[in-house]
C-alpha cells in the first residue's frame, strides 16, 4: 500500500471514531479527591479506602467515574464552579450543607488518645473515666488540629509538633503522656513510623467531642448532579447489601457510615 494511501485511511479511521472517543470522555463523570492518607492517596494501593468505596458504589450504580487528585482547595472549588461532580472524603458539615449536597455516609471518622503501654501504668488508667481525668497529663498532638487549640484553650497541657511521627516518638520515649489523633490516621502512624510494635500502645475509650461522618461532597451547578446522586446513593445500598462495603470497611479499620 502506498505511504499516501495508509495516511488518507488513518485519518479516516481518527475521522470517524473520534466522536466515539469525545463520546466517552463526556460520559466520565469527574470525582475529585486529595491527599489524606491513610483514607485517600495517590501513593496508596487503589487509592486508599475511601477510593476504593467510592468506585465501588460508582461501578455498582453505573457510574463512569473520572478520579483525579487535586490540593484540596482547588478540589472544592472545582465542585463549586461546576466542573466536577463531587469530591471525597468531606465531613458533613452545616456550613458546607449551605452550598453543597451530600451522599450517604461513608465512613466515621472519631479523635481518641493514645498511651505508651510501657509509660502508663494500668493503676493510673484505672482512674481515667472522663475527659476531665486527663488534665494533669502532658497531651501531644499536630500544629493546628482542632482538638489540641481547644484542648489548650481549656487549660489542658498541650504540647504540639509539626509532624504525628514527632509525636509518636515522643510518646515512646515518655516525653508526652497521650496522643491525640483521629483513630485510623493514628493507628496508621504508629504503624509506619513503629513496625510490629502496635501492641505497645493503647487507646482510651474516651473520645474527643463526637464522632464525624465522611461523604462525597456534591456539587449544585454540575449538570444533571441531583441525578447522578441519586444514581450514587443506589449503588451505595447496592454494596451495602451485597458485603462489598463491609469488607472495605473491615480491611482498613474504618468507622461504618451506617
Amino acid at each position: 500500500m502506498k505511504p499516501i494511501a495508509i495516511i488518507f485511511l488513518s485519518a479516516l479511521f481518527v475521522f470517524l471514531t473520534l466522536p466515539n472517543m469525545i463520546q466517552a470522555d463526556e460520559n466520565k463523570v469527574p470525582i475529585t479527591t486529595g491527599e489524606w492518607p491513610p483514607f485517600v492517596s495517590e501513593k496508596l494501593p487503589n487509592y486508599g479506602p475511601a477510593s476504593e468505596i467510592v468506585v465501588a458504589v460508582c461501578k455498582a450504580a453505573g457510574i463512569m467515574s473520572d478520579i483525579k487528585f487535586y490540593p484540596w482547595k482547588r478540589a472544592e472549588a472545582m465542585i463549586a464552579n461546576g466542573n466536577a461532580f463531587g469530591a471525597y472524603p468531606y465531613t458533613i458539615r452545616e456550613d458546607r450543607l449551605k452550598k453543597y449536597d451530600f451522599s450517604s455516609p461513608l465512613f466515621k471518622t472519631q479523635v481518641y488518645f493514645f498511651y505508651s503501654k510501657k509509660h502508663m501504668s494500668t493503676k493510673k488508667l484505672e482512674k481515667i473515666k472522663v475527659l476531665e481525668d486527663i488534665k494533669q497529663y502532658i497531651i501531644g498532638g499536630m500544629i493546628g488540629s482542632f482538638q489540641c487549640e481547644e484542648l489548650k484553650k481549656a487549660g489542658y497541657r498541650v504540647e504540639m509538633s509539626s509532624k504525628n511521627e514527632f509525636c509518636i516518638k515522643k510518646l515512646d520515649t515518655g516525653r508526652i503522656n497521650f496522643f491525640t489523633e483521629e483513630r485510623t490516621v493514628a493507628i496508621h502512624e504508629i504503624e509506619k513510623e513503629l513496625p510490629g510494635r502496635m501492641n505497645d500502645f493503647g487507646m482510651l475509650d474516651i473520645g474527643y467531642g463526637t464522632a464525624t461522618y465522611d461523604a462525597l461532597m456534591v456539587s449544585r451547578t454540575y449538570p444533571n448532579a441531583s441525578e447522578i446522586l441519586k444514581k450514587f446513593e443506589q449503588g451505595l445500598k447496592t454494596v451495602q447489601k451485597n458485603g462489598v462495603y463491609d469488607e472495605i470497611i473491615k480491611r482498613n479499620h474504618l468507622g461504618s457510615g451506617r
